[in-house]
This record gives structure tokens, sequence and C-alpha cells, in this order.
């Protein structure tokens, strides 16, 4: 039985931070062809506390197993 539901990266290209839930795995440009992973830990005050991953990609795609070999940073 699979932890995750995956969602396209192309579904939306932003998320409104009201709709941000803890676990949630996100994506971001880190150059112009470096795509750096991480995962919502808590929600605080001031904003969101995240994790993020030792694994970067040259596209915006990850998969349940490297989720579950990669390193927090």
């Amino acid at each position: 039985m699979s932890y995750f539901k995956v969602w396209d990266w192309d579904k939306k290209l932003r998320t409104m931070l009201r709709f941000v839930k803890l676990g949630d795995i996100f994506c971001f440009k880190l150059d112009g062809d470096r795509y750096c992973f991480g995962r919502i830990i808590s929600k605080i005050i001031t904003g969101h506390v995240a994790e993020l991953f030792d694994y970067m990609s040259a596209a915006p795609e990850i998969t349940e197993k490297k989720i579950n070999k990669v390193k927090r940073i």
C-alpha cells in the first residue's frame, strides 16, 4: 500500500498557502536546469517549516521509491 498520493507537477504552477498540508512534498527550481525537493513538516505563525532532501533532478519529478531513499539536509 502506498502512503503517497502523487499529483503531476503540471497540475498547478502554484498552491495557495492555506491549501499546503503537513507532509506535502514540494519542488522548486534551483537554477536553469536543476530542481530540488522537500517536505512540509509543520505550520507556524509566520509560515511553514520544511525539510529539504539531498536529491536534485533535471526534471520536476520524483518517485515514491526515491522519496523513501533520500536523506534530509
